[in-house]
């Protein structure tokens, strides 16, 4: 897909059904057992919908001691706290990885750089999108939706998509809410969360119609 973007468009293309969200999650499983921090950080954003960055600073100082409650400041909102609730799954597996690694830990960053080859204290933001393009060869989620005048694509499987994906599921889970969904997301205002959520309505809806024209071909 290659066509003019409408204005706010960007969430219309980031949508990812359950099955290619499983196969993202499968390869982070799999692939990046042996970089535990990498690893760490991308279920955390996968988990929570944290952005890139978001994600990456993250202290231990940000989560309470059994890692069900998480602190941080907004990106896109400076100074200004978000709380948020851990999902079971994901707070399993960061009491895990502290136990573990938190020996490795620099100034109190929960995911240090990869075997501590690097002079920041922290994964940095570069190296989360190499890996995103390494899974989406291994996924097939290859599909992009525009083409900038410098050659550069942008795809489908980002980073940003898993908080998309994670938007679709507060909605889901919380009887379309769309006030939940803000408060959970960290959205400053309703409207921008409702752009989100319209968007994945109708891209969830064109899936679904796509499918079943397939399925009685």
């Amino acid at each position: 897909m290659n066509r003019s973007l409408k204005p706010r468009e960007t969430g219309y293309q980031k949508f990812l059904t359950k099955a290619e969200w499983q196969k993202c999650h499968n390869y982070v499983y799999t692939r990046l057992k042996t970089a535990p921090t990498t690893q760490a950080c991308f279920f955390t954003i996968m988990f929570t919908g944290l952005r890139v960055s978001e994600a990456c600073s993250l202290k231990r100082e940000n989560f309470n001691k059994d890692f069900s409650i998480l602190n941080y400041s907004l990106l896109k909102t400076k100074g200004r706290i978000h709380t948020i609730s851990i999902p079971s799954q994901l707070q399993t597996l960061l009491q895990i990885y502290f136990v573990k690694y938190s020996k490795h830990f620099r100034d109190g960053y929960m995911f240090p750089p990869y075997q501590n080859q690097s002079n920041n204290s922290h994964i940095t933001r570069t190296t989360m999108l190499v890996w995103v393009k390494r899974m989406r060869e291994a996924t097939g989620i290859t599909d992009f939706y525009y083409t900038k005048k410098c050659g550069k694509r942008l795809y489908r499987l980002s980073c940003h998509t898993f908080r998309h994906f994670a938007c679709w599921r507060y909605y889901k889970s919380s009887g379309n809410c769309i006030k939940t969904v803000q408060e959970m997301i960290g959205h400053k205002r309703p409207d921008t969360t409702a752009i989100y959520i319209k968007a994945l309505r109708n891209r969830e809806q064109d899936y679904s119609i796509r499918s079943n024209a397939f399925a009685f071909a």
